[in-house]
Parts: structure tokens; sequence; C-alpha cells
């Protein structure tokens, strides 16, 4: 089974505009997402590779049995029909997603 890829700091400190162009040169078409705190994210899959990258607050991601905490710059990387779920933190969270587009 493919592994998640975790990155702690990949975007730190740089503005949300840097972080989408650094994503979009990479293959990917993201979305800006704004979870208030608590929201949950029950275990599912998606047939396609999914990213998450966080711009603010936190979440919690867990997939294939291995928990991630995510700040601020961080970065996961979760591959296609491969269960998760998540819960974002007490502050919110506000993340690009998107889909693998290559």
């Amino acid at each position: 089974m493919p592994q998640p890829v975790y990155v702690s700091n990949i975007h730190a400190d740089l503005a949300p505009r840097i972080v989408l162009d650094r994503l979009r040169r990479d293959g990917w078409e993201p979305i800006p997402i704004s979870d208030p705190a608590g929201y949950l994210y029950p275990p599912h899959s998606h047939a396609a590779t999914k990213l998450l990258a966080i711009l603010s607050g936190s979440m919690e991601v867990r997939v294939a049995g291995e928990t991630y905490r995510c700040l601020p710059g961080d970065q996961v990387v979760i591959p296609g029909n491969v269960e998760h779920a998540a819960l974002v933190g007490p502050d919110g969270c506000r993340f690009y997603w998107s889909e693998q587009m290559r």
C-alpha cells in the first residue's frame, strides 16, 4: 500500500500566494478551505491522490494508522484509495486542498 507523505514546515513563513504558486508548479490545483474548530472528517477515501497544505490553525490527520498533527507550513500527501480522517484543531484550520492533476 502506498504510504502518505508528511512534511513539516515545507511552507513555513510563506504567504499563501507563494504556497499556491509552489503547489501549482508541482502539479496540484489547490482550492482554499476554512474549517471551524472541531470539524470532523470521518474515515473515507478517494480514488485520486490528495494534498493538504496547512496555512493557519491546526488539524490532526489520520492516514493508514498514523496520526499527523499538522500545523502552519506543514503538508500531507494522501495516496489514492487510502482511508483517512481528520479533526480540526481548537483554532480552526485554513488550508489548501487538491487532487493530483498530473
